[in-house]
């Protein structure tokens, strides 16, 4: 995705200095300054009067969110680790409480 972002201010021409690939909240998107007009379409995330726009290109919101997936997976798979772990640590404490010495 950021390859793409990338690209797309590459192909803005020569005013791509105001232009900058940032990540919000795990969304790739394109910082525009207030003054620059672009060509490419997107989904307005935010802007400020002065500092200019936060822009998510049309071309990325599937990736985004394909990425997103991806993290919520990655995280339920976590918890679902130390879940496990949890449970065998705390059948194993409960053993060794139990043996008397």
């Amino acid at each position: 995705v950021e390859q793409l972002m990338e690209s797309l201010i590459r192909s803005e021409g020569s005013e791509t200095s105001i232009l900058e690939v940032n990540n919000i909240d795990g969304r790739w998107c394109i910082r525009v300054d207030s003054t620059q007009k672009t060509s490419f379409k997107g989904l307005l995330l935010s802007s400020s009067s002065g500092v200019g726009s936060t822009i998510e290109p049309l071309s990325a919101v599937p990736l985004n969110d394909e990425l997103q997936r991806a993290r919520c997976l990655v995280a339920k798979a976590e918890a679902d680790v130390l879940l496990t772990l949890t449970k065998k640590v705390t059948t194993y404490k409960q053993n060794l409480t139990n043996i008397s010495f």
